[in-house]
């Protein structure tokens, strides 16, 4: 790969999840206490931010070792997906920011550490693609399909959102 087309790859990286990131932190700050727990149509609010944070956290593991013994950020659930997931009670904002902050620094090491061998590298989750790229492109489409429906909820609530374009 030509090294300014991987500087570009790697800016791109940076700056999309960067930006996919501070979207999901504005949707967890402007969220009404009433809509954090609301569910008539679908999980909680609270629950899809969660969910969305515990796959990127997920999607962020480099070996099929990792990916096996993958355990979520909050040590009371065992590492079970949202649907199991053992809390009776929401998780907090308090939690869920500082979840946020610990996948953002995840995010970034991990692109930091990417080299032109490392990027198209075959991935630990065969789903996605053959490349550790198509990971990364699978994992922020997943960020952004459920940003789009918390969004949508803020929104039909009078919530005002804010597209971040680069971060």
């Amino acid at each position: 790969m030509n090294q300014n087309l991987f500087q570009v790859v790697l800016k791109g990286l940076k700056e999309q999840y960067g930006a996919a990131l501070a979207m999901l932190c504005q949707a967890i700050n402007d969220c009404s206490e009433e809509l954090w727990e609301h569910q008539e149509n679908g999980p909680p609010f609270w629950k899809i931010i969660y969910h969305t944070l515990f796959f990127l956290d997920f999607y962020l593991g480099n070996s099929k070792k990792e990916r096996e013994e993958f355990k979520s950020f909050f040590p009371n659930n065992n590492g079970h997906r949202l649907d199991v997931i053992t809390n009776k009670e929401p998780l907090t904002r308090v939690q869920l920011l500082e979840y946020l902050d610990y996948v953002k620094d995840k995010s970034k090491a991990k692109i930091d550490e990417l080299s032109e061998e490392t990027l198209v590298e075959d991935t630990a989750f065969e789903w996605h693609g053959e490349s550790q790229f198509a990971t990364f492109i699978y994992n922020l489409r997943h960020v952004m399909l459920h940003l789009g429906a918390l969004n949508s909820l803020l929104v039909r609530t009078g919530i005002k959102t804010q597209w971040v374009s680069k971060s």
